[in-house]
């Protein structure tokens, strides 16, 4: 689940563009006023579901590959709440970076990010957790969102040296570099920001020690009364595994440090099954897959069908209709169709 507040950039970017999001938001049971509310989460299939709808109801002359940086221009420390506002006041990029991976769950139940250092180079890994998949416009909105915070924070002393997004080639990628700076990867397999080890040791302006402290503590409560996230390990441990075949309920315990009894024991507690976890995985990926333009028999391939025919009936069943025809339906909703 996502907090609301993160929507609101791109409510804002629908409105100039002439879209009813009144309408819009009504379709989902939301207000604009609930949705902004920082107690509102939107969990991962309604928040895809509203950012389908929002995608659908743009004017057909406006890209919606683009959508994500404009949400970013409009972005503000307050739509990442609590999380916004440790990041902001922390003492450097490189304090910000880690504190987005120790909170990230403050923003959504899903979000996973990952910082390294190595080689005198600082990369920072956006995405979710649990083998799900974030709309294209959303990753391109959570990189280019936390590279201008890191920006904004440092008066423009930490740029980045390299940019991934995981999303198709856009008509106008020239767009995209003069947001970042530097040239652009797509069709990447997460978002990824790569920083000079240097420049991410800038002392941020608004930096407040002992602010960040308090907020930290106020931000581990919530987490400690937050719901138990290991679910997301198992799922993120079967899509790691998925292609190789090698996600047999006892080796994903073993990799998840329990007991197969115990494992099928919790998930039995929070009302679902082992299988019902790895249905809903390789649903995920095929509904990416098929996005990207993945050939059937591809995605049947890469999820561990035996053939395309299995994997056409399991299609049917997690949406009600085939393959071929839930491609059609993206065609024909695509604002360049």
């Amino acid at each position: 689940m996502a907090i609301g507040p993160l929507y609101r950039p791109f409510i804002d970017v629908a409105r100039e563009a002439g879209v009813d999001v009144d309408a819009v938001l009504a379709e989902h049971n939301l207000t604009y006023e609930r949705l902004i509310s920082p107690d509102t989460r939107l969990g991962p299939d309604q928040g895809r579901s509203f950012g389908r709808s929002l995608l659908r109801a743009l004017p057909l002359g406006m890209d919606r590959a683009e959508l994500g940086l404009r949400a970013a221009e409009r972005f503000a420390t307050r739509d990442a709440d609590l999380l916004g506002y440790i990041m902001h006041h922390s003492e450097h990029p490189l304090a910000a970076a880690h504190a987005l991976v120790e909170h990230a769950r403050l923003i959504g139940d899903s979000a996973a990010f990952c910082v390294e250092q190595a080689g005198g180079r600082v990369v920072i890994g956006l995405g979710l957790a649990g083998g799900k998949q974030m709309l294209p416009e959303a990753a391109d909105f959570a990189v280019a969102a936390i590279c201008r915070l890191i920006s904004d924070g440092s008066l423009g002393a930490a740029r980045p040296s390299e940019v991934h997004l995981p999303r198709p080639r856009p008509r106008r990628p020239r767009l995209f570099e003069r947001y970042f700076g530097v040239p652009v990867q797509f069709d990447a397999p997460a978002g990824t920001l790569v920083y000079p080890e240097a420049c991410m040791l800038t002392p941020f302006t608004q930096r407040d020690r002992r602010l960040v402290e308090i907020l930290k503590q106020h931000a581990l409560q919530k987490l400690e009364a937050a719901p138990n996230a290991w679910q997301d390990r198992v799922r993120a441990c079967i899509a790691e595994h998925l292609v190789r075949g090698d996600y047999a309920p006892e080796l994903v315990a073993l990799r998840c440090g329990i007991g197969e009894r115990t494992l099928r024991r919790r998930l039995a507690e929070a009302g679902t099954s082992y299988r019902a976890l790895v249905d809903d995985v390789r649903k995920e990926r095929a509904l990416l897959l098929l996005e990207h333009d993945e050939t059937v028999s591809n995605v049947a391939q890469y999820l561990g069908f035996s053939d395309a025919t299995a994997f056409a009936r399991a299609f049917r069943r997690w949406t009600g209709r085939l393959p071929q025809q839930h491609r059609r339906t993206l065609r024909s909703d695509s604002p360049s169709a």
